[in-house]
């Protein structure tokens, strides 16, 4: 008989990459932070904390510091 072999692999890790335009000055909300995301499945869901955005991009930003979280299809963070 014949014998098969099949190698089961897992998405490559989850990973996010955050470019940034700062503002113009301190006085200014207009500073954009944009993720790219990769690894993991698709679709992703993208949450960034104190905006209540769900989007690749976050725009108006004032100054301070901001987190995003990226979870894929199989709910890995």
């Amino acid at each position: 008989s014949d014998t098969l072999t099949v190698e089961i692999s897992q998405p490559l890790q989850l990973s996010a990459e955050i470019s940034i335009d700062q503002i113009d000055s301190c006085t200014n909300a207009d500073g954009v932070a944009s993720a790219i995301v990769s690894g993991g499945v698709s679709p992703y869901q993208l949450n960034w904390y104190k905006l209540n955005e769900q989007k690749v991009s976050a725009d108006a930003l004032s100054a301070g510091t901001y987190r995003l979280k990226v979870t894929d299809a199989n709910e890995c963070v």
